[in-house]
């Protein structure tokens, strides 16, 4: 049997178990459990399935979302990008190097970026969005409302953000960050 023959096959016995499935068997006496939401599971956490969530200012995506992979993003080595998308989470820091796992968990010296979690006690980097800030006209607003360097209290403060949903310091982040607003 040769590679071709080998997927084939592979796809073939895939597709029948989807198709097919598998049914529960009755037992005396046992309940039948509530239908329960769709889920990623994640190292140590389960986050919600966004199917319901379309990054509008309306249904922001969280930042679990970004950070779980659970919208179907693949970005490294990849252009894939979503423009004006709307992300909520908690402050919970900043990068302070130019990859997700040099994430500082406190306020402090750059004003370039900040860093989102769906916890605001969230201490591991991979569970979090890093979010750019930028200096340029149309974005300055945004940067002075949202950097820890200026507004210290923000730290564990729930925002959403506005931007391109894209690669950035090597995980799934936001750039050209247009827009935000408070949350409660």
């Amino acid at each position: 049997m040769n590679a071709t023959d080998r997927y084939i096959l592979l796809f073939v016995i895939s597709t029948l178990l989807v198709v097919c499935g598998c049914e529960k068997a009755d037992v005396a006496g046992e309940e039948e459990p509530a239908p329960s939401v769709p889920s990623v599971v994640v190292p140590d956490t389960v986050v919600r399935h966004s199917g319901e969530r379309d990054g509008s200012a309306d249904a922001p995506f969280t930042a679990g979302d970004l950070a779980a992979g659970s919208l179907g993003l693949y970005v490294r080595g990849a252009d894939v990008e979503l423009d004006d998308k709307w992300v909520v989470g908690y402050v919970v820091g900043y990068v302070g190097g130019t990859n997700i796992r040099d994430v500082v968990f406190d306020a402090g010296e750059v004003e370039s970026n900040i860093v989102l979690a769906d916890s605001p006690e969230e201490t591991r980097a991979e569970h979090t969005v890093p979010v750019q800030l930028l200096t340029a006209s149309s974005y300055v607003a945004t940067r002075k409302a949202l950097n820890l360097c200026d507004n210290p209290w923000l730290l564990g403060c729930r925002v959403a953000v506005k931007g391109r949903v894209c690669h950035y310091m090597s995980t799934v982040g936001m750039k050209n960050t247009i827009n935000y607003r408070y949350e409660e």
